[in-house]
């Protein structure tokens, strides 16, 4: 069982998010919205989640891509996840022509 929240973001997107009645956690998220090619749908559910440094995140996600009649199924199973590391600048630079 889950609360939904729905919300329409203009120019005819749609999202909708799926929470867990009894943790709150984020179960599946549905989005529609347009392009130059035309309709895209995608559709992400997230699992297996555990704490890290307190956060409840998600370690499964499996998703699907839908677009101009192609679709893309998809599975990420994340490994390991850290907060606030430092990173150097240059990681975010423009790369050169």
């Amino acid at each position: 069982d889950s609360k939904v929240l729905e919300f329409n973001t203009g120019g005819g997107s749609k999202e909708t998010f799926y929470f867990s009645k009894s943790s709150g956690l984020l179960l599946r998220q549905d989005s529609e919205f347009s392009t130059g090619q035309g309709k895209v749908i995608s559709k992400a559910s997230f699992s297996d989640y555990s704490l890290v440094d307190g956060v409840n995140f998600p370690h499964v996600i499996k998703g699907s891509l839908n677009m101009a009649g192609q679709e893309l199924e998809f599975t990420l199973r994340i490994i390991e996840v850290q907060h606030n590391i430092k990173m150097e600048d240059s990681k975010f630079s423009k790369p050169a022509a």
